[in-house]
């Protein structure tokens, strides 16, 4: 049996006023990856803080390679062979990759430029990168400098890789490549802990799952022992309602699309759904479903084309032109397009329908607070109060609140625009519940998502783009992952 690079026991941390770890128990073994998951909030940066040497814990013990250590600080870490590569790349643009890679252990005095070099493109082999070690680091991709990253981090000749969301800025491509160098290092031995909310990361990647909760492992399992459904009811603590039946396109068109066209964006598009129908759009990158969504919406302006809303042709010459016709939209940037991030939770909420519940200019708070309450009840979102700012909240709560607007205004169409990029896998599995609800209460959703198994867990029907173009409709059970996966790269057998 392969022995334990890293345990942890019984560990526990504080904060004045929160309990943040309770009692927690965790092991990784050589060349292990081990995926470490949970909602936000649910104790996963401070259990890597604590790995990392950032604060010490209240309790327990932490273990490496069997010997008990007290991590002073992340210098102590990295010297107990650990290193963290965080969310946000913390490397230094005007400086080369070489200088990045040994960034904090230069010698004193004179360096050895060519030494330095060589030393730079050994670690840079090892993981496949081929650039120029003195290439100056801001003129890489965000790929390759997720890859550079690794390259410092591996520099320091560690037994543990601790990677926090590691894929959120890469493209598909850029992706497989980050996995083929990870699957590389552990084969070499080295042991991996992977934070992501990507549940296909998952799957493709680890050999061991733990699911946090509230500052407790709920369960650790070989990935072989557990299903998405498993780890989904695991870190929201509860069942998920079952799934829902496909509904075929029965019912009143709420919202037509005919030869849309935008040139250099869109072209010729034609799409059409139903009340109670949830139609998804599938595309790569670039593929033009974002530019043909903010169309529809008014928006973008468009060059050709008819919009129907309730078999009335329309002309949107501004969101607010369309939201008077009850078709509402959640934008792929939620931060930037759907919040004040100066305002609080109530006040983001009912921003829509101020005018409902002002009386002689005069806004109710009770009645702000009884509707805010409400929808804080309803969609289960985490806050201390309809009073809290919300830039503290999270992703998946910060989608939850704009959702609750645009309930609140009895919708008929709803578009939404990668909804759940960026937030943990719980929230993701409480808004495609929301969307179930809406659906059956007659709103017609279309859905633009960039991850296939996302569409194919919540769409009746699925239109894929490529090239701003509509290629090719999929109806209910006939789609497979892969099937989707060949008509937006346009191969033979889509």
């Amino acid at each position: 049996m392969t022995e334990h690079v890293l345990e942890l026991s019984d560990i526990s941390k504080s904060f004045p006023g929160v309990n943040v770890l309770n009692g927690v128990n965790f092991a990784l073994r050589a060349g292990e990856i081990h995926a470490l998951l949970g909602e936000n909030g649910a104790g996963k940066s401070t259990l890597v803080n604590l790995i990392g040497g950032v604060f010490p814990p209240d309790a327990g013990e932490i273990r490496i390679m069997g010997r008990p250590v007290h991590l002073k600080g992340p210098h102590d870490s990295i010297r107990n062979g650990i290193s963290i590569i965080h969310q946000e790349l913390s490397l230094v643009p005007d400086l080369s990759v070489a200088e990045n890679i040994f960034l904090g252990r230069f010698p004193d005095g004179w360096v050895n430029w060519r030494k330095l070099h060589r030393q730079a493109e050994e670690i840079l082999e090892r993981i496949g990168l081929s650039i120029h070690p003195g290439t100056p680091v801001r003129y890489l991709s965000t790929g390759k400098q997720q890859l550079v990253e690794i390259a410092r981090a591996i520099a320091f000749h560690p037994r543990i890789l601790i990677m926090d969301e590691p894929t959120s800025a890469l493209t598909e491509y850029e992706v497989q490549t980050l996995f083929g160098i990870i699957r590389r290092l552990s084969s070499e031995g080295l042991a991996v802990i992977y934070i992501t909310h990507h549940m296909d990361e998952v799957w493709e990647l680890s050999h061991k799952v733990t699911v946090l909760r509230d500052g407790r492992v709920i369960f650790t399992k070989d990935i072989e022992e557990c299903t998405p459904h498993d780890i989904a009811e695991a870190m929201l603590g509860h069942k998920l309602a079952g799934e829902r039946k496909r509904r075929l396109m029965t019912g009143d068109t709420v919202l037509e699309v005919r030869n849309l066209s935008a040139k250099g964006r869109f072209r010729d598009v034609n799409i059409r759904i139903a009340g109670g129908e949830i139609v998804g759009i599938a595309g790569q990158l670039g593929a033009g479903k974002t530019e043909l969504i903010r169309a529809i919406y008014g928006a973008d302006p468009f060059d050709a084309g008819e919009i129907i809303v309730a078999g009335e042709t329309v002309k949107f010459g501004s969101p607010r032109d369309s939201i008077l016709r009850g078709m509402y939209m959640v934008p792929e940037n939620r931060k930037s397009g759907g919040l004040v991030l100066d305002m609080n939770v109530g006040e983001n909420m009912t921003l829509p329908y101020l005018d409902k519940i002002s009386r002689l200019g005069f806004l109710s708070q009770k009645k702000q607070h009884e509707i805010v309450d409400s929808y804080i009840r309803k969609l289960n979102i985490k806050t201390t109060g309809a009073d809290k700012k919300i830039r503290y909240l999270s992703g998946g709560n910060q989608q939850k609140v704009i959702l609750s607007r645009w309930i609140g205004m009895n919708p008929r169409i709803l578009l939404l625009d990668q909804p759940t990029r960026g937030i943990d896998i719980g929230s993701k599995e409480e808004i495609y519940e929301i969307m179930h609800q809406l659906a059956e209460s007659g709103v017609g959703i279309l859905f633009v998502a960039t991850e296939t198994h996302e569409l194919l867990r919540v769409c009746d029907r699925i239109y894929v783009m490529r090239d701003g173009m509509i290629v090719r409709e999929f109806h209910g059970e006939e789609c497979t992952e892969k099937d989707l996966a060949l008509a937006m790269l346009g191969e033979k057998g889509a």
